[in-house]
Parts: structure tokens; sequence; C-alpha cells
């Protein structure tokens, strides 16, 4: 005799963007809001954990951090490079 599975209720607030959100995936795999919510927290499950960072990248973005506090950042040249890859992934 297979065990049953007891299930509980559960109450929450998402926000508006949230619920679209909720509602495209709901629709993409053809599921009741219940079993989407199902469907996400088992894909959560399988994805690795995130890696801890080495030391040296640590390191790295404290000193990013840091420049960034002093009113540092990217070279205008670097941003000028990104911009042609943002309006083609638009």
């Amino acid at each position: 005799m297979a065990a049953r599975r007891m299930k509980k209720t559960i109450a929450t607030s998402l926000s508006e963007e949230e619920l679209a959100e909720l509602d495209r995936l709901r629709e993409q795999q053809s599921l009741a809001r219940s079993q989407a919510l199902r469907w996400y927290v088992d894909a959560m499950h399988r994805l690795p954990l995130p890696a801890e960072p080495e030391p040296d990248e640590v390191e790295a973005l404290r000193d990013a951090e840091a420049e960034f506090a002093r009113g540092g950042g990217r070279p205008r040249a670097v941003l000028h490079d990104l911009e042609p890859r943002r309006k083609q992934s638009r």
C-alpha cells in the first residue's frame, strides 16, 4: 500500500510581477497555480549549490566595492562597447 502524502494549505502574498511570472510559468507548462509552485520547487532542488568564492575572488569583489564607493566605475570605453549588445538583446 502506498503511503499518502499529507498536504498543507498555505496563503501567501505575491507582487503583481511575481504573480504574472507564476501565471506565465503555469501557462507555459500547462499547469494549475499549485502545480506550477510544486514544479518550481522541484526545479530549484535540482540546481547545483552555489560554489564558495575563492579567496582571490572575494578580494577582487572587495577591491571593486571600494573603487565603486570612491566614485569609480567602468571606463566609458567599456560601457560604449556594451551598448550595441544591449540594443541587440532587446
